[in-house]
């Protein structure tokens, strides 16, 4: 580490003293050359037409530019912010060897564990993760204690509003270099499972 560090610095040392001299060679003054630097941007960007005219008023510019940013910060944290839905239940299957999933209007997901959040994301086991509407009709259980695991995602509630105001999300988190079970998808009710 030291030894990296001082040949970083001596190389940085070296460089700093080249530039140095290639400036006062060429335009006489560290500051002259910024100067001529400064006016060479606003040149181009005038041509461009990124930047304003020298009349222009630069405090409107500035405002335009500020906004923007504020602008996009502020959409793009919206939409990455919050979850859609909140995962409720999770099951680990460490011992299995066939997962036999019954869902009912659910989206199904296989997805890599390293894109999950902490602490989810450490697993070492394959996880499903359950996100489906709070509703005591609505139920979800699993039997993951052996090699024939079986999550059952089952929707009671009466025809009429079976699917009003209804949401199912399955994750399945497969961790980097695991061997996938034999997975058995069946879909139970009237509405398409995806």
């Amino acid at each position: 580490v030291i030894g990296a560090s001082v040949g970083g610095g001596l190389f940085l040392a070296v460089a700093s003293f080249l530039f140095m001299r290639w400036v006062r060679r060429r335009h006489g003054t560290l500051w002259a050359y910024m100067m001529k630097k400064i006016h060479d941007f606003l040149r181009t960007g005038r041509r461009f037409g990124v930047i304003p005219d020298a009349a222009a008023n630069w405090g409107q510019f500035l405002l335009c530019i500020v906004l923007t940013a504020v602008l996009l910060i502020t959409v793009s944290s919206i939409s990455s912010s919050e979850p859609l839905c909140q995962f409720n239940h999770g099951f680990i299957l460490s011992k299995a060897k066939v997962l036999d999933l019954t869902v009912d209007n659910c989206n199904v997901r296989f997805l890599p564990a390293k894109s999950a959040e902490y602490p989810n994301g450490l697993i070492e086991s394959l996880k499903v993760r359950v996100a489906v509407s709070s509703d005591p009709l609505i139920t979800v259980t699993g039997d993951v204690c052996n090699e024939n695991t079986n999550v059952t995602i089952t929707n009671r509630r009466p025809d009429s509003e079976k699917y009003v105001d209804y949401f199912c999300s399955v994750e399945i988190l497969v961790p980097d270099n695991f061997v996938i079970p034999a997975v058995n998808i069946r879909s139970v009710g009237g509405n398409v499972t995806t």
